[in-house]
């Protein structure tokens, strides 16, 4: 069928099990800003976004991990391929960035503020890529 992702193997249950992950480190980001930890919250919103990476490129048959090489491919799979808006690859790429600084840099904590777009940006993120994997039936469980 015109248009539906083919998955050679069968990584549903993968998938399931990286999406309940991204979920758990949204919570966990949450958590974090709740209790005042501005960079805990801007790395485990990332993680989020890294699992959901991880299942959506998956569904196209790709098991990458290195952060720097799913970038490129969540583009050129997902977002070139036609199936996520390039807006959801810019949110992945400035997640990795904002990590980066808040893990790196001691001195300069995020914001409360940068601390919650991390967080909003993370779940839109995960949310858009669960859409994803349910509209072309790489999902089983249900959420």
């Amino acid at each position: 069928m015109d248009g539906v992702a083919v998955m050679y193997e069968d990584h549903s249950g993968k998938i399931d099990s990286l999406l309940e992950k991204a979920y758990t480190a949204l919570a966990e980001s949450k958590c974090l800003h709740d209790n005042g930890f501005t960079s805990g919250t801007v790395s485990r919103a990332y993680t989020a976004c890294y699992h959901s990476a991880v299942a959506a490129l998956l569904s196209r048959d790709m098991d990458i991990i290195k952060p720097s090489a799913m970038a490129v491919c969540f583009d050129r799979e997902l977002v070139r391929g036609g199936y996520i808006e390039k807006r959801y690859q810019q949110l992945f790429a400035g997640a990795h960035r904002h990590k980066q600084v808040a893990d790196i840099d001691e001195e300069t904590a995020p914001s409360p503020a940068e601390a919650v777009a991390s967080l909003e940006a993370a779940s839109e993120f995960v949310q858009r890529v669960e859409k994803y994997l349910r509209d072309y039936g790489f999902v089983r469980s249900q959420g």
